[in-house]
C-alpha cells in the first residue's frame, strides 16, 4: 500500500492549503492508516500527532530543511530523532556543519538531482 509521507500542511506558509483536520478526515474516509507530513517547521507536529493517534492512524512527522537552496527531507526513526529535529528547527542559521551535531536517529531523503549534496551528507545521515 502507498503511504503518503510528504504532505505539506497550511503550517508551511504559502506552500499549502491542506488543513490537518481535512487531512485526517481524508485518511479516515479512504482507509489510510499511515500518513506523514513534511512541513518546513514542526509547529503542527503535536496537533498532527494527537489527531492521528485519536483516529488510529500512524503519524509520520518530517522536516523539509533547505540548505543552499536545496531541500532535504528529514524523518525521525524514534522519539530521540524527533527531539533532534526540534533542536535543528530552533537554530536559525542552518548549514551542513550543524547537521553533524543533530543527526541521531534521523533518516535523510534526498531528491535524485542532489547527488553532490549526497556526497556531503552520506556520512552524517542514513540516506
Amino acid at each position: 500500500m502507498y503511504y503518503p509521507i510528504g504532505i505539506k500542511t497550511d503550517y508551511s506558509l504559502m506552500k499549502s492549503l491542506i488543513k490537518i483536520d481535512d487531512l485526517i478526515s481524508y485518511a479516515i474516509k479512504n482507509g489510510v492508516n499511515t500518513i506523514g507530513i513534511l512541513d518546513d517547521n514542526l509547529s503542527s507536529s503535536h496537533i498532527f500527532y494527537e489527531k492521528c493517534i485519536a483516529n488510529n492512524i500512524k503519524p509520520i512527522i518530517g522536516l523539509d530543511l533547505t540548505i543552499d537552496d536545496k531541500h532535504i527531507y528529514l524523518y525521525p526513526t524514534n522519539h530521540d530523532g524527533l527531539v533532534e529535529l526540534f533542536k535543528l528547527t530552533s537554530i536559525l542559521d542552518k548549514d551542513i556543519n550543524l547537521l553533524n551535531k543533530y543527526n541521531k536517529d534521523i533518516i535523510c531523503v534526498l531528491p535524485y538531482d542532489y547527488h553532490e549534496l549526497y556526497e556531503s551528507l552520506k556520512d552524517i545521515y542514513k540516506i
